[in-house]
C-alpha cells in the first residue's frame, strides 16, 4: 500500500527542525514498526485511506535537550495550546488524551508521539518552544 504522513505532521516536523536544526533524530519516526503493524488501530499505521493512499497520523520526536530539543517542554507547550487537531500526546511516560485531564503512565522511549485527528494542509502552529 502506498502511504504518506499527514501533512500537518510534516509541517510540524519542518517547524521543529527549523527551531532545532542540530537536534538528534535517532528516535524520530512515523510509519509503524512490526509491533505497531500488528495493531491495526495504531496511528503509526496507514489504516485510514484517502484517495487510495494510506495516511500515517502519528510522528515521534527524539527527546534530546543536549542537542537543542526538549521534547518534554515541547509536549507541555502543545498541551497548554490545546490544539484541537491533536488526538493525543505521549511524553515522559505519560499519555494525554484529547485535552481531558486523563493521563496514563507507561514505559516508553525518550520520545514524544504526536497524533493528529485531521489531515490538514496548512494551519501551522505558532511554536514557542521553551529551551
Amino acid at each position: 500500500m502506498n502511504w504518506r504522513v499527514a501533512k500537518s505532521l510534516e509541517i510540524l516536523l519542518a517547524d521543529v527542525n527549523k527551531y532545532a536544526p542540530h537536534r538528534r533524530k535517532d528516535s524520530d519516526g512515523s510509519i509503524g514498526d512490526a509491533r505497531h503493524q500488528a495493531e491495526r488501530t495504531s496511528d503509526h499505521n496507514p489504516y485510514i485511506v484517502l484517495n487510495g493512499i494510506g495516511i500515517v497520523r502519528a510522528r515521534d520526536f527524539t527527546h534530546a535537550p543536549e542537542t537543542g530539543f526538549d521534547a518534554y517542554a515541547f509536549a507541555e507547550m502543545l498541551r497548554l495550546n490545546k490544539d484541537s487537531r491533536i488526538r493525543y500526546i505521549i511524553s515522559n511516560k505519560k499519555i494525554l488524551i484529547s485535552w481531558r485531564n486523563l493521563t496514563k503512565t507507561f514505559n516508553g522511549l525518550e520520545i514524544i508521539t504526536m497524533t493528529y485527528i485531521q489531515n490538514t494542509k496548512a494551519n501551522t502552529l505558532q511554536l514557542t518552544i521553551p529551551k
